[in-house]
């Protein structure tokens, strides 16, 4: 994360279990409450400010679907 310039967006993609393996180091146990399901095709979108993670939202587009 730090060869990435500021202001760049930077996309990951992992499996679920290691995306949240992540989120568990990463983040406080209180922000977690909220994260109840990553979807096939889920998002997180987060920020870094040099420091810590601050997540902003969960995207689960194939929700309800079948």
């Amino acid at each position: 994360m730090q060869d990435i310039p500021d202001g760049k967006n930077v996309l990951i993609v992992s499996h679920a279990g290691t995306i949240m393996n992540f989120l568990v180091k990463e983040l406080s146990a209180s922000v977690l409450l909220h994260v109840k399901h990553f979807g096939n095709c889920g998002v997180l979108v987060l920020t870094y400010d040099g420091q810590k993670f601050t997540l902003k939202a969960v995207i689960n587009p194939a929700e309800g679907l079948k």
